[in-house]
């Protein structure tokens, strides 16, 4: 699939390196819409936005990151919202950024995460901060609760030894179809309260997905180059630091969020997708979309996988009427 529209902001000629400069983009957008995490790191933001924003005037740039986020606020859309089911979503800002495995450090165990290329997402979109819990689900889909089978780490599932005498209420839901996924999506976006506010929910694309899971980074995990037990719930051998895998799901929010402030993007569950598997190459992307069929994307990793199936940058798909998966849900606006 090729695109010939380009990102905004983009001018011919110019002898100044794109990614290098959406990369400083998407950290600052992070730095405006959550905060600095330290004061070095504010300090950090204040040279990232004058190195940013003086780039961007040489290459005759009109499409600062900051002024996508004010347009937002001139809009209306707040950069979080809390919806009808109790759901924290945060605004994702329109952007660039290099999807899959950089071509020095290729994904061992996933050779369709190759090649990287530049990605362009023109539209804001809303998505959850968390994934989908087990009380969550329920509340809209209680007579699919437990059907085709219980999620495994509820009182009924087959995990339930290791959730005892825990609130499985915010664990998050596993075992769900992506045809029930998107079920309860739509059956979201049909609430009153939804409805009045114009806040439609569907599944994220990959793009979108795996956008909102780097943060602003280019490394294979939100956090850096290595994934370690103290930043997200995965399958590994004991830890450097004494640590063992938790060796099953965890209360959702309990390990820190990435840059934008999304929890969970590296292992904890599955996360569905809307779309399918689509063929990379290195050409440039505009709101890419897999085909619509009945093998959507799994995204994630989960916390009986080793890391590298919990890199940023791995793919795989299934059967959507495969029972396997949690999700967290997208959300357009409309106002």
């Amino acid at each position: 699939m090729r695109f010939t529209r380009k990102c905004p902001g983009e001018r011919a000629g110019v002898a100044l390196n794109a990614m290098f400069l959406s990369q400083m983009k998407n950290r600052v957008d992070a730095i405006i819409q959550h905060g600095p995490l330290s004061p070095i790191e504010g300090l950090r933001s204040i040279w990232l936005l004058t190195t940013a924003i003086g780039s961007l005037l040489l290459a005759g740039g009109c499409d600062d990151r900051t002024e996508k986020v004010a347009e937002n606020f001139r809009a209306g859309l707040p950069m979080r919202i809390t919806n009808s089911l109790g759901m924290t979503l945060i605004l994702v800002s329109p952007g660039e950024f290099r999807m899959g495995a950089d071509d020095a450090d290729p994904n061992p165990v996933c050779p369709d995460a190759s090649p990287v290329h530049a990605v362009c997402l023109t539209r804001p979109f809303y998505l959850g901060a968390h994934e989908v819990t087990q009380a969550q689900y329920k509340k809209l889909m209680a007579a699919n609760f437990n059907h085709p089978v219980a999620p495994f780490f509820s009182a009924l599932g087959g995990g339930k030894q290791l959730v005892q005498g825990l609130d499985t209420s915010q664990l998050p839901v596993d075992h769900v179809t992506g045809t029930l996924a998107a079920e309860f999506c739509r059956r979201l976006s049909e609430l009153p309260e939804e409805k009045s506010a114009g806040r439609g929910y569907r599944l994220p694309t990959e793009a979108e997905w795996e956008y909102a899971c780097r943060g602003g980074s280019t490394t294979r995990y939100a956090f850096g180059q290595r994934l370690t037990l103290a930043q997200a719930n995965f399958n590994t051998a004991l830890s450097a630091e004494g640590q063992r895998p938790l060796g099953r799901v965890a209360t959702v929010g309990s390990f820190p969020p990435n840059a934008f402030g999304f929890y969970d993007m590296h292992g904890s569950v599955w996360e569905w997708c809307a779309d399918g598997m689509r063929a990379y190459s290195s050409s440039h992307q505009v709101d890419p979309v897999g085909p619509r069929r009945l093998y959507p994307v799994l995204r994630g990793g989960a916390w009986d996988m080793p890391a590298a199936y919990c890199r940023a940058d791995y793919r795989t798909e299934a059967l959507s009427g495969y029972v396997l998966a949690g999700f967290r849900v997208a959300c357009d606006v409309n106002r």
